[in-house]
C-alpha cells in the first residue's frame, strides 16, 4: 500500500529547515529534521503538501515569506508524487474569501504545471474557525471546483 505523508517535517522550506542549524529547529525535536526529505521513496510514499499560500505575494507582517511552491518543487524535483493539503478555512491573503470553491481555485493555481501532483484534499483545520471545530460546510464546493 502506498503511504501519504505530511509534508512539513520533510520540506526544507517548512519545518525540515534549510540550513541544517539548531535555528532550523522544531518543537519536541533534538536538533534540525534536515536531510530527513532522504528517506522519501517515490516508490512508496506520496507528500501531502499543505500551507497554500502565493510566494509571489508579499508576507504578511509578522508571518513568515511564503515557500509553499518552493515546496511543491523540492518535491517533484526528488519524483516524489504529491497531493495538495490545503485547506479552506484559512488564507494568508488578506480579503481573499474563506470558502471551498475559492480554495481549490488558489491551490490549483498555485501547484499548476508543478509534475506529479496527483490530486487536492480538503482539509480543515479546527483553530481557524471561531469555535475551534473542524468545519465541513464547504466540502461541496471545494470538490466541485
Amino acid at each position: 500500500a502506498r503511504v501519504y505523508v505530511w509534508d512539513d517535517m520533510f520540506n526544507p522550506y517548512h519545518n525540515a529547515g534549510s540550513a541544517g542549524t539548531a535555528q532550523d529547529g522544531y518543537f519536541l525535536v533534538n536538533g534540525s529534521m534536515h536531510g530527513s526529505w532522504e528517506g522519501l521513496d517515490p516508490k512508496e510514499i506520496s507528500v501531502m503538501t499543505w500551507g497554500p499560500c502565493d510566494e509571489s505575494a508579499p508576507p504578511t507582517p509578522g508571518s513568515p515569506a511564503c515557500r509553499f511552491r518552493s515546496g511543491l518543487e523540492f518535491f517533484a524535483g526528488r519524483s516524489l508524487r504529491q497531493v495538495v493539503g490545503g485547506y479552506y478555512d484559512y488564507s494568508a491573503c488578506p480579503g481573499c474569501p474563506r470558502n471551498g470553491t475559492a480554495a481549490a481555485e488558489r491551490e490549483f493555481h498555485f501547484a499548476q504545471g508543478i509534475p506529479g501532483v496527483e490530486g487536492y484534499s480538503y482539509t480543515t483545520w479546527g483553530s481557524n474557525n471561531p469555535d475551534g471545530q473542524p468545519d465541513y460546510g464547504e466540502m461541496c464546493g471545494y470538490a466541485e471546483t
